[in-house]
Protein backbone atom coordinates (compact mmCIF):
# COMPACT_ATOMS: atom_id res chain seq x y z
CA UNK A 1 0.00 0.00 0.00
CA UNK A 2 2.89 2.12 1.40
CA UNK A 3 4.39 1.92 -2.24
CA UNK A 4 1.35 2.61 -4.43
CA UNK A 5 1.25 5.98 -2.65
CA UNK A 6 4.93 7.42 -2.52
CA UNK A 7 4.49 5.95 -6.53
CA UNK A 8 0.87 7.77 -6.60
CA UNK A 9 2.82 10.72 -5.65
CA UNK A 10 5.38 10.94 -7.34
CA UNK A 11 3.08 10.82 -10.59
CA UNK A 12 1.18 13.45 -9.32
CA UNK A 13 4.50 15.65 -8.48
CA UNK A 14 5.68 14.35 -12.27
CA UNK A 15 2.27 15.76 -13.71
CA UNK A 16 2.27 18.79 -11.75
CA UNK A 17 6.31 19.70 -12.64
CA UNK A 18 4.92 18.98 -16.76
CA UNK A 19 1.49 21.15 -16.52
CA UNK A 20 3.91 24.06 -14.74
CA UNK A 21 6.17 23.70 -17.45
CA UNK A 22 3.87 24.51 -19.88
CA UNK A 23 1.97 27.09 -18.25
CA UNK A 24 5.70 29.37 -18.58
CA UNK A 25 6.07 28.07 -22.06
CA UNK A 26 2.96 29.40 -23.24
CA UNK A 27 3.64 32.81 -21.04
CA UNK A 28 6.74 33.24 -22.62
CA UNK A 29 5.07 32.68 -26.31
CA UNK A 30 2.56 35.52 -25.00
CA UNK A 31 6.12 37.55 -23.74
CA UNK A 32 7.54 37.05 -27.26
CA UNK A 33 4.58 38.08 -29.04
CA UNK A 34 4.24 41.44 -26.95
CA UNK A 35 7.74 42.03 -27.38
CA UNK A 36 8.04 41.39 -31.27
CA UNK A 37 5.11 43.86 -32.11
CA UNK A 38 6.50 46.62 -29.50
CA UNK A 39 6.45 49.84 -30.46
CA UNK A 40 8.60 51.09 -28.10
CA UNK A 41 12.10 50.27 -26.66
CA UNK A 42 11.60 50.73 -23.07
CA UNK A 43 13.54 50.20 -19.97
CA UNK A 44 12.73 50.06 -16.41
CA UNK A 45 9.94 48.26 -14.28
CA UNK A 46 7.18 51.31 -14.11
CA UNK A 47 6.58 54.26 -16.17
CA UNK A 48 5.55 57.93 -15.51
CA UNK A 49 2.31 58.16 -13.34
CA UNK A 50 3.54 54.60 -11.96
CA UNK A 51 1.82 52.44 -14.85
CA UNK A 52 3.65 49.30 -15.23
CA UNK A 53 6.09 48.97 -18.01
CA UNK A 54 4.56 45.89 -19.44
CA UNK A 55 6.88 45.19 -22.05
CA UNK A 56 9.90 45.60 -19.95
CA UNK A 57 8.15 42.93 -17.54
CA UNK A 58 7.93 40.79 -20.36
CA UNK A 59 11.75 40.95 -21.11
CA UNK A 60 12.58 40.54 -17.85
CA UNK A 61 10.44 37.16 -17.61
CA UNK A 62 11.79 35.61 -20.51
CA UNK A 63 15.54 36.29 -19.01
CA UNK A 64 14.52 34.60 -16.10
CA UNK A 65 13.17 31.81 -17.66
CA UNK A 66 15.70 31.92 -20.81
CA UNK A 67 15.87 28.09 -21.01
CA UNK A 68 12.44 27.35 -22.26
CA UNK A 69 13.09 30.18 -25.05
CA UNK A 70 14.04 28.54 -28.31
CA UNK A 71 16.61 29.92 -31.03
CA UNK A 72 13.85 30.01 -33.71
CA UNK A 73 11.39 32.10 -31.49
CA UNK A 74 13.97 34.63 -31.21
CA UNK A 75 14.52 34.84 -35.27
CA UNK A 76 11.54 35.59 -35.89
CA UNK A 77 11.51 38.07 -33.84
CA UNK A 78 14.80 39.05 -35.89
CA UNK A 79 13.18 38.90 -38.83
CA UNK A 80 9.45 40.30 -38.19
CA UNK A 81 9.53 42.22 -35.57
CA UNK A 82 9.10 45.99 -35.42
CA UNK A 83 12.32 47.83 -34.70
CA UNK A 84 11.83 48.31 -30.90
CA UNK A 85 11.21 43.96 -31.21
CA UNK A 86 14.12 43.44 -33.27
CA UNK A 87 16.27 45.69 -30.42
CA UNK A 88 14.65 43.47 -27.46
CA UNK A 89 15.69 40.33 -29.37
CA UNK A 90 19.00 41.33 -30.05
CA UNK A 91 19.22 41.81 -26.13
CA UNK A 92 17.48 38.03 -25.83
CA UNK A 93 20.22 36.46 -27.86
CA UNK A 94 22.89 38.42 -25.93
CA UNK A 95 21.33 37.49 -23.23
CA UNK A 96 20.99 33.66 -23.88
CA UNK A 97 24.13 33.02 -25.20
CA UNK A 98 25.50 34.99 -22.20
CA UNK A 99 23.98 32.41 -19.55
CA UNK A 100 25.27 29.46 -22.40
CA UNK A 101 28.70 30.41 -22.13
CA UNK A 102 28.83 31.39 -25.70
CA UNK A 103 30.37 35.20 -25.33
CA UNK A 104 31.77 35.15 -28.74
CA UNK A 105 28.08 34.86 -30.00
CA UNK A 106 26.95 37.47 -27.42
CA UNK A 107 26.88 40.59 -29.77
CA UNK A 108 25.64 38.80 -32.84
CA UNK A 109 22.01 40.16 -32.63
CA UNK A 110 23.09 43.97 -32.04
CA UNK A 111 25.68 42.80 -35.31
CA UNK A 112 22.96 42.19 -37.18
CA UNK A 113 21.43 46.23 -36.14
CA UNK A 114 24.11 48.38 -36.49
CA UNK A 115 23.30 49.86 -39.76
CA UNK A 116 19.87 49.87 -39.28
CA UNK A 117 18.54 53.45 -40.47
CA UNK A 118 15.07 52.95 -38.53
CA UNK A 119 13.54 54.93 -36.07
CA UNK A 120 12.86 53.88 -32.77
CA UNK A 121 11.26 55.55 -29.55
CA UNK A 122 13.22 54.38 -26.12
CA UNK A 123 11.55 54.82 -23.13
CA UNK A 124 12.57 55.12 -19.34
CA UNK A 125 10.34 56.52 -16.86
CA UNK A 126 8.62 59.28 -18.69
CA UNK A 127 11.70 60.12 -20.98
CA UNK A 128 10.87 59.59 -24.58
CA UNK A 129 14.03 59.92 -26.97
CA UNK A 130 13.65 58.71 -30.45
CA UNK A 131 17.32 57.20 -32.03
CA UNK A 132 17.89 54.63 -35.15
CA UNK A 133 17.94 51.39 -34.12
CA UNK A 134 21.64 51.13 -35.54
CA UNK A 135 22.43 54.15 -32.97
CA UNK A 136 21.53 51.96 -29.73
CA UNK A 137 22.85 48.59 -31.43
CA UNK A 138 25.90 50.42 -31.70
CA UNK A 139 26.04 51.60 -27.56
CA UNK A 140 25.11 47.90 -26.65
CA UNK A 141 28.10 46.62 -28.99
CA UNK A 142 30.13 49.15 -27.58
CA UNK A 143 29.40 49.52 -24.15
CA UNK A 144 26.95 46.64 -23.44
CA UNK A 145 23.80 49.44 -22.53
CA UNK A 146 22.18 52.07 -24.22
CA UNK A 147 21.22 54.68 -21.62
CA UNK A 148 19.80 52.70 -18.34
CA UNK A 149 18.86 49.39 -20.57
CA UNK A 150 21.76 47.47 -19.68
CA UNK A 151 22.65 43.70 -20.60
CA UNK A 152 24.62 40.98 -18.33
CA UNK A 153 28.07 41.81 -18.38
CA UNK A 154 29.92 38.76 -16.58
CA UNK A 155 30.95 37.22 -19.55
CA UNK A 156 32.48 40.39 -21.29
CA UNK A 157 35.73 40.17 -20.98
CA UNK A 158 36.20 36.80 -23.77
CA UNK A 159 34.69 39.39 -26.28
CA UNK A 160 36.52 42.83 -25.31
CA UNK A 161 37.81 44.53 -28.34
CA UNK A 162 34.89 43.28 -30.98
Amino acid sequence: MRVILIGACLLLLLLLTQFNAMAIAGELSKDVKLLERANVFSHGEILSQATKNEQFAAYRRICVNWTKLGTSELAEMMAAGTPAGKLYAAALIWETNCYRGNPEKMKSGFDRLKDDKSKVVYRSGCLLLEHTVGEIASSFIKDGQFKEFGVSRWCEKPVKGK
